[in-house]
């Protein structure tokens, strides 16, 4: 069971709180399996059992208005045929691809406006045919879409690296358990390493955005840089090679340092000189021959 989270209500008791949860006017409690704090309070008086039905009507209402008791036998048989259809999981795919957002294309940022055509002497995407390729945090499946792959970036006409935006793992307190939490700066030991790789042949760099991150220092390193929220190793080969349009925008700012993290205000949307602004997304306007 965990533990009570009472913000604001410390000097009450599991009883007291219930009760004035109910006062409020709430008519469900997530995840709670103390049933028997409600039925103390109902045997005491303090909750009564018309204040109960009053949540069940308005609980059920909401559930007949939605249908959920028009038809309620499962047809499992058209379930079977239904969930992980293949056009369903293509599509899937395909929309995957189409997010990835082209932050950084052969060109420093803020070389072209937002949406901007990629069009420029060493873009780097679409990826070409037949390229050697060294990758990091890449399928062997995927991996081979993009050409003869090479244990070496001295061997590589590319490189394509995934990483996933950085965190501080904390497991002390609940939420942060669960959640990434903390700086957004890459650790050094990266940045340099990904710089090794990139003296050797040009870099491809996904970043994985869960969370906005710190790019600033990779910016230098890498020819290319493109974000993306979950996309699968195969869906982010098509977007790079072109057989899909990367198109995605961002769904956030991403900021120039931590520095300019902290003195923002936490309750203030976006930065006033973000390194990337939301909307960014370069446009992929040819896909690889």
């Amino acid at each position: 069971m965990l533990p009570a989270r009472a913000w604001g209500v410390e000097h009450l008791g599991p009883h007291g709180r219930m009760e004035l949860i109910l006062e409020a006017g709430a008519d469900q409690f997530g995840g709670e399996e103390c049933v028997e704090i409600l039925l103390d309070l109902l045997s005491q008086g303090r909750v009564t059992e018309a204040r109960v039905d009053e949540s069940a009507r308005r609980i059920l209402a909401v559930k007949f208005r939605l249908g959920l008791f028009d038809d309620p036998f499962v047809d499992e048989d058209a379930a079977a045929t239904t969930v992980g259809r293949q056009d369903f999981r293509e599509l899937g795919r395909a929309v995957q691809s189409r997010s990835v957002t082209v932050l950084q294309n052969g060109a420093p940022a803020g070389a072209r406006p937002a949406g901007s055509s990629v069009a420029c002497a060493n873009a780097t995407l679409p990826l070409r045919k037949g390229l050697r390729v060294y990758v990091e945090n890449v399928s062997p499946e995927a991996a081979a879409r993009l050409g003869k792959v090479v244990d070496r970036p001295e061997d590589a006409d590319v490189a394509v690296v995934r990483v996933t935006a950085p965190f501080d793992p904390r497991s002390d307190l609940f939420l942060e358990s669960w959640f990434h939490q903390g700086s957004l700066d890459f650790p050094p030991g990266l940045v340099h390493r990904l710089g090794r790789v990139a003296a050797a042949c040009p870099l491809v760099l996904d970043v994985g955005l869960d969370r906005p991150a710190v790019l600033a220092p990779l910016l230098p390193v890498a020819t290319t840089i493109v974000g993306s929220y979950g996309t699968s190793d195969d869906a982010l080969v098509d977007a790079l090679t072109g057989a899909e349009t990367a198109q995605g925008r961002l769904p956030f700012d991403l900021p120039r340092s931590m520095e300019q993290v902290r003195r923002h205000g936490e309750d203030v949307p976006g930065y006033d000189d973000p390194l990337f602004a939301f909307g960014h997304g370069l446009s992929l306007t040819s896909a690889a021959t």
